[in-house]
């Protein structure tokens, strides 16, 4: 059984969701553990890229993509952190204007 969670993708929509929020009985650990007794996994979470080349080889990821990877963490953490502080200033300003 494979997940393919690493896919390039072009989201229409924007990220996110609320599943575990708006439903605080369910939780992400939990479903995990579900599938790993479901299908008899070994090991829930996968730390290797596979590739399927006539057959499936396993390798470790490269360096560039994991530098790739934090780089576009970093960059949302900051447009969020960027949008929060535009958002508290609105909220101010309409205070202000009361």
């Amino acid at each position: 059984m494979a997940i393919l969670d690493a896919t390039p993708v072009r989201h229409t929509r924007p990220l996110g969701g609320d599943l575990y929020a708006n439903n605080p009985d369910m939780d992400p650990h939990q479903d995990l553990q579900i599938l790993v007794d479901r299908y008899g996994l070994e090991d829930a979470m996968a730390t290797t890229v596979f590739r399927v080349m006539g057959r499936v080889v396993t390798a470790s990821p490269r360096w560039s993509a994991r530098a790739w990877s934090a780089f576009r963490i970093w960059r949302a953490r900051k447009a969020l952190a960027k949008r929060r502080r535009r958002a508290a200033r609105s909220a101010k300003k309409k205070e202000r204007s009361r």
